[in-house]
């Protein structure tokens, strides 16, 4: 369990009605949301209590600093606790920084591969209404989220970690951008594994293998690295593939050789594949003409707005005149007169000011700039699958599979994305189809891991999207009442499918000779009637 906190900077949010509305997701009409709630709030409806909280807030007008306080709590993969659970981890992590009677917005998203909630707290203390900030909050929640993941067997994260040994990569998930590692494992990684599986290969395979990418093996301290032909990139040779560590090698060719010959490169690490080339250009092109139609909005909103400006002054300026040249009027009816339109000039200014802000982020919103990864994604909700393919491409390691999670597994298989499900697609390429308020099924490429499926419905749409994606025969992993309630399904409704689960498959194939059996009587009953016997 991971807890964050979100700068205003960060978060992107002015207030806390702005952040509300994002955590929320109003734009998407809540797609992201799970479930959410209000706590030390007075009211039943949500725009009440969001009001209650702006207008305490308003009753501080000394502090100049943020008066939200955002902080993310985020869940491994895999992890799907109770609400009992997550409010209580919620109140316990409040508590820990003593903002518990603090007024609260807390919303679980459910749109990545990590369930994760969105806490937004007021710091405008409801007793007092002092602008709070926590004294060391981020020791004291990363504290607390130890001990929650002992108190709730949850999965045990590092709390403390050393900056020092961060992946590399870290940057290249956000950002999109391929490591070297990266670029070896999804480019080269197939063919040398194919390479080791042949019986008769030896070293100067593995050779010519990589040097197809322009790749070569050496040694290094005590292991072996993959490394650029130049010497300037090179990996942890395990790292790439646990079939590429120095005992396996040395296990399966013997003691390392040096190449015979050096054959001519196909591709190499910086030139992009056909496919990527496509997508980069795409994306290049769009921005670009984001980039230069932003400014011309901006420059037209902007003569509008001066013209209208021009207009409201002027009008004043005619108005004060014709005040100043009312005969009929005394010192003080024009004093009360000149009041009067000053009033009404701040108020059609302010009014202008409010109109042209709001026209310009509506143009920053429309013409956002987005990142690589961001257009992918958006490809892929279109149902784009080498949008997808490329997505997971770039993806770190896979995660380990918890042994209590309900899993089909397979190799890679064909990108699936069924648009009709409406799903949502992470920055790792993970396909996340919500089917209830709590029922997920979650496509990671080599798994479609599902949680809490309910219905039998939802379990035949678990077992068709496996069936599309790897195939006639499944392979599962999960609880036995998953187990029994998958072969059920696919029994009742004579799916396609074999198991090669031992149990699962004979528990289908009795069932099946069984309706198969009274199958064959009801034809020859059927035929005995129509002969009149």
């Amino acid at each position: 369990m991971i807890v964050k906190t979100v700068s205003k900077k960060t978060q992107g949010t002015s207030n806390f009605g702005s952040l509300a509305a994002y955590m929320l997701d109003e734009k998407n009409a809540g797609r992201k949301v799970e479930d959410y709630r209000f706590t030390n709030c007075s009211f039943d409806q949500d725009n009440h209590n969001l009001a209650e909280i702006q207008n305490t807030q308003a009753l501080n007008t000394r502090s100049k600093s943020d008066k939200t306080y955002h902080m993310v709590v985020s869940f491994q993969a895999g992890e799907n606790p109770t609400p009992e659970i997550l409010e209580e981890i919620e109140n316990e992590l409040v508590k820990a920084i003593g903002m518990e009677r603090h007024q609260r917005l807390s919303v679980i998203h459910g749109n990545t591969g990590n369930l994760h909630i969105h806490i937004a707290i007021n710091k405008v203390d409801p007793m007092t209404y002092r602008n709070v900030d926590p004294s060391f909050d981020k020791t004291k929640l990363q504290e607390k989220a130890a001990q929650l993941e002992k108190q709730f067997g949850l999965m045990i994260d590092n709390h403390t970690p050393n900056k020092e040994k961060m992946p590399r990569e870290l940057g290249e998930i956000h950002s999109g951008i391929e490591s070297f590692k990266s670029w070896v494992k999804s480019e080269a990684v197939q063919q040398l594994t194919e390479t080791l599986a042949r019986p008769e290969a030896k070293w100067e395979d593995l050779h010519k293998a990589l040097g197809e990418y322009d790749l070569e093996i050496r040694q290094r301290g005590n292991g072996f690295v993959i490394a650029a032909r130049d010497g300037k990139l090179f990996c942890k040779a395990s790292d790439v593939s646990r079939d590429l560590s120095k005992a396996k090698l040395e296990s399966k060719f013997g003691a390392f050789e040096k190449p015979a010959e050096i054959i001519e490169a196909k591709t190499r690490f910086g030139e992009r594949s056909a496919l990527m080339k496509e997508y980069w250009t795409e994306y290049r092109e769009q921005s670009n003409e984001n980039r230069s139609k932003k400014p011309v909005l901006l420059t037209e909103l902007k003569r509008k707005s001066t013209q209208e400006k021009s207009t409201i002054l002027s009008e004043y300026k005619k108005a004060r005149g014709e005040i100043q040249a009312a005969d009929y009027l005394n010192g003080k009816e024009k004093r009360e007169k000149y009041s009067e339109l000053a009033d009404k000039k701040r108020k059609d200014l302010n009014v202008l000011y409010q109109k042209t802000q709001k026209q310009r982020n509506e143009i920053y919103a429309q013409i956002r700039h987005v990142s690589f990864k961001d257009h992918l994604i958006h490809k892929a909700i279109e149902g784009d699958t080498n949008a997808l393919k490329l997505l997971r491409s770039m993806k770190p390691d896979q995660v380990e599979i918890p042994k209590d999670a309900n899993v089909f597994i397979g190799k890679e298989g064909k990108p699936v994305i069924r648009t009709e499900y409406k799903p949502i697609i992470t920055q790792s390429g993970d396909v996340i189809y919500k089917l209830g308020n709590r029922t997920r099924i979650m496509d990671q490429g080599n798994t479609i891991r599902i949680t809490e499926l309910r219905k039998e419905s939802e379990y035949v749409q678990a077992l068709m999207l496996a069936r599309e994606k790897f195939g006639k025969s499944l392979d599962i992993q999960g609880s036995d009442e998953f187990k029994k309630q998958i072969t059920a399904a696919t029994i009742k409704y004579n799916l396609d499918v074999e198991f090669k689960d031992r149990s699962m498959e004979d528990a289908r194939l009795a069932v099946s000779k069984v309706i198969d059996h009274a199958k064959e009587q009801e034809i020859e009953k059927s035929k005995s009637k129509r002969m009149g016997l």
